[in-house]
């Protein structure tokens, strides 16, 4: 459960803002003081006065400040898109008198929510309970909360601010997906490529020495056999990895394909993460130390929050496929179809094995190929390309 601290009484009043009906009424008794004296027509400086009393009597009706504390609390802190996420409003009244009939305000990045409160009696607290809204996808920034009070003629209102900010993550759906093909899943009994991470005592394979090499590994008999020196090779066999590279450029989709994109990229990683992969997401441009900055401390909440980017050339995709690590397999989840990506990505087959690559394209029917030994999996949304993928996985 989470919680949005609060000050007893909330932060100070600041100006006391007109409404677009005060500033008419403003207006129109200026308008009416300066015809009455250059007319003298003194009826319109009557209502010259009557529209000064009005304000005056609102900015009495609205400077006085509730004493009121205000918490929220909600949960769970981080849902899946259309999962409840229920929030708790409590307002405390620490006055002696009864407190007015108030709104709330719960400001949030998409749209905030207004909770009428009735009024509290002494030393009482309300409660109010209210939905979160979890149908998108989003890193939901809340708060703070406010007290919004506004005179009866609403010609002004005046705003008192409580508490800070809280995060909600609302995380992409996934898709259940079978395990890689049985010909392309790391062996667990040895490497799959060069590029396997070394310091196993499980010895894969011998390879040319390479300046820097430990000499210890050196294979002295088969160096003296073949004429030039060898090492052995160790990989890791207990952990498999894999690269999930989300192409989050924003010329590969419209916002529905993208949201799609997103499903498939959190799909994957949630179904090689299950079947023990250590999974390294990498999206196009991403800035460094921009998953801690907005407290991403997972995969699916860095896939909460991302949002495409402004970068049409493939070599943006390209650069976010290089800067993962080495070995294991490679995921890429990309839009509708563009001349030479597959043939790029299809030369990474030296670093990575299996290279996948989901196309989410709204033209194209559900299904997968192989060519170049890359495995080519599209669909028109993210529940097609899962259909599809388990078709390839159980082929």
């Amino acid at each position: 459960m989470v919680a949005a601290p609060a000050p007893a009484a909330g932060r100070r009043l600041g100006r006391l803002p007109l409404t677009a009906a005060g500033w008419a009424v403003l207006g129109g008794g200026v308008a009416c003081y300066l015809v009455a004296v250059v007319s003298g027509f003194t009826q319109l400086a009557v209502v010259a006065a009557g529209c000064l009393v009005a304000l005056v009597a609102a900015g009495g009706f609205v400077s006085w400040r509730p004493n009121v504390a205000l918490r929220r609390t909600f949960q769970p802190s981080a849902v899946t898109v259309g999962q409840p996420a229920v929030a708790l409003l409590s307002v405390a009244n620490r006055s002696r008198w009864p407190s007015p009939a108030i709104t709330v305000v719960d400001r949030l990045a998409r749209a905030d929510m207004r909770l009428a409160v009735h009024s509290v009696a002494a030393g009482a607290t309300a409660l109010v309970r209210y939905q979160l809204p979890t149908d998108r996808r989003a890193r939901l920034v809340l708060g703070p909360l406010r007290v919004v009070r506004s005179d009866p003629l609403g010609l002004l209102r005046a705003r008192q601010d409580h508490g800070g900010h809280d995060l909600l993550w609302v995380r992409p759906r996934t898709w259940p997906l079978s395990p890689l093909p049985a010909s392309v899943v790391v062996d667990l009994e040895g490497p799959v490529s060069q590029t396997a991470p070394t310091g196993s005592v499980t010895f894969a394979s011998l390879r040319e020495y390479v300046p820097g090499d430990d000499r210890r590994l050196i294979h002295w008999r088969s160096s003296a056999r073949l004429g030039t020196l060898v090492v052995r090779h160790h990989v890791d066999t207990n952990e498999p990895r894999a690269t999930v590279v989300l192409d989050n450029r924003s010329g590969r989709w419209t916002d529905d394909t993208f949201e799609a994109g997103v499903e498939v990229a959190a799909s994957v990683a949630h179904a090689l993460t299950g079947n023990g992969h250590r999974v390294e997401l990498r999206t196009v441009r991403e800035e460094p130390g921009w998953a801690l900055r907005v407290g991403a401390t997972t995969v699916a909440d860095r896939l909460a929050a991302v949002e495409p980017v402004a970068a049409e050339d493939v070599s943006a995709l390209l650069e976010a496929v290089g800067a993962g690590a080495d070995g294991g397999a490679l995921v890429v989840v990309t839009g509708r179809a563009e001349p030479r990506v597959d043939a790029r990505l299809a030369a990474e087959q030296h670093r990575y094995s299996p290279v996948v690559i989901c196309r989410v394209d709204p033209g194209a029917q559900a299904a997968w190929r192989q060519r170049s030994g890359v495995l080519v999996v599209h669909g028109p949304d993210a529940s097609a390309l899962a259909d599809a993928w388990n078709r390839m996985a159980h082929r």
